[in-house]
């Protein structure tokens, strides 16, 4: 028999015969690795840089446009990851759709996309407007169930408690 053997048997017939106090041990040891291992993969996970957030924010297009009026002063945040335009005064656009499309070369293909807040309920809720059926806008928003909308039709998160087929009236706006 070899002096490892020993040694865990006795261990083992030490545990047994103080359960209470071998539970404790482990308790005392394995409660604060399982808070430090949760901690850490919490940080590691809560937040997206701004590399892997791309495919949220741009889908399978290479760049986004945004387009404000002329003369617009832009104030970057100091992390690079948004900007605000600050009391713009609204005025007359740049150039439009097929402009902005020639200034980008040939095999341009452009996506209307909007973002904003929809008075809904009661409640300002984010809203965004692009056609999810798009190749270019592929991953983006994950569809967990059902089709992506077409024309007139709208996807909504599982909180409003809405189901398909239910109708969608903002304040103020037509049916959606």
């Amino acid at each position: 028999m070899s002096a490892a053997g020993a040694a865990l048997r006795m261990a083992r017939r030490n545990a047994w015969r103080s359960r209470g106090r071998s539970a404790l041990i482990m308790v005392m040891i394995g409660l604060p690795v399982l808070v430090i291992t949760t901690l850490l993969t919490y940080t590691q996970t809560a937040s997206v840089s701004s590399r892997e957030g791309l495919t949220a924010e741009l889908g399978a297009a290479d760049a986004r446009l945004v387009q404000t009026p002329k003369g617009t002063v832009l104030h970057q945040e100091p992390n690079g990851t948004s900007w605000n335009t600050a009391d713009a005064e609204p005025g007359p656009l740049g150039p439009g759709e097929a402009e902005a499309a020639a200034l980008l070369g040939p095999g341009t293909r452009l996506v209307p996309f909007g973002v904003g807040v929809l008075p809904l309920n009661g409640e300002h809720v984010q809203a965004l407007r692009t056609d999810l059926r798009d190749p270019l806008t592929k991953g983006m928003l994950t569809l967990s169930e059902g089709r992506l909308p077409g024309a007139g039709e709208v996807a909504v998160t599982s909180a409003f408690g809405l189901r398909p087929g239910d109708v969608l009236r903002p304040p103020g706006a037509a049916p959606l």
